[in-house]
C-alpha cells in the first residue's frame, strides 16, 4: 500500500487512513445486524445534531440573510456551549431570539377570529403559558422587532379576511 501511495503528499498518513478504512469496512460487512445498529446510531446522532444546531442557528441569527462567517461563528459558539455543558457548566444556550415565543405568538395569531390588540395578544400568550416580560410595553417592543425580523407573521383575523374578500367582490 505504501508503494501505491508513493506520490501522495503524505504517503504514510494516507496509507494508515486507508488501512483503518478497510478494517472498519470489513468489520461492518461481517455482520448485517451490527451494520444495521451502527447505521441507526449514526442516523440518530445526525438528527439530534441537526435539531440542536438548526434551532440554535435560528435562535442566534434570526431570519436575516446568513453569511458564511456568521454561520461559522454561531456554530463555534454552540460547540463552546456544548463543551461547557459537558464539563458541568450548565448555562442557557447562546442566542438572542426567543424562537419558542415567536412560534407561540404565530400560532395564536394564525387562529384568531378577529384581529387582536397587542394587549389582548399579551394576555393570550401569558394565559397559554408563554414566558413573556412582566411589562406589556416590553412585549410590544419585542413583537415589533420580531415582526420586523420576520419571526412573527402579520396575520389578519379570519372575519377580517372574509370581509375584505366580500368587499372586493362587491366593488
Amino acid at each position: 500500500m505504501l508503494v501505491m501511495l508513493k506520490n501522495a503528499e503524505f504517503p504514510e498518513l494516507r496509507a494508515d487512513e486507508w488501512e483503518l478504512h478497510q478494517r472498519i469496512f470489513v468489520w461492518f460487512e461481517s455482520s448485517e445486524n451490527r451494520r444495521f445498529k451502527i447505521y441507526g446510531a449514526v442516523a440518530s446522532g445526525i438528527i439530534l445534531l441537526k435539531r440542536i444546531f438548526s434551532g440554535g442557528l435560528k435562535k442566534q441569527l434570526g431570519t436575516k440573510k446568513r453569511t458564511l462567517f456568521k454561520v461559522v461563528t454561531a456554530i463555534a459558539q454552540n460547540l463552546e456551549w456544548l463543551g461547557a455543558a459537558l464539563r458541568g457548566d450548565m448555562k442557557e444556550p447562546p442566542g438572542r431570539v426567543n424562537v419558542e415565543l415567536a412560534g407561540l405568538v404565530d400560532a395564536i395569531l394564525e387562529h384568531q377570529k378577529e384581529p387582536l390588540t397587542q394587549v389582548e395578544l399579551y394576555g393570550a400568550v401569558k394565559a397559554a403559558g408563554g414566558e413573556v416580560p412582566e411589562d406589556p410595553e416590553a412585549f410590544r417592543l419585542w413583537l415589533h422587532r420580531a415582526r420586523k425580523e420576520g419571526l412573527v407573521k402579520n396575520f389578519s383575523g379570519t372575519r377580517n379576511k372574509l370581509s375584505r374578500i366580500l368587499r372586493s367582490l362587491i366593488h
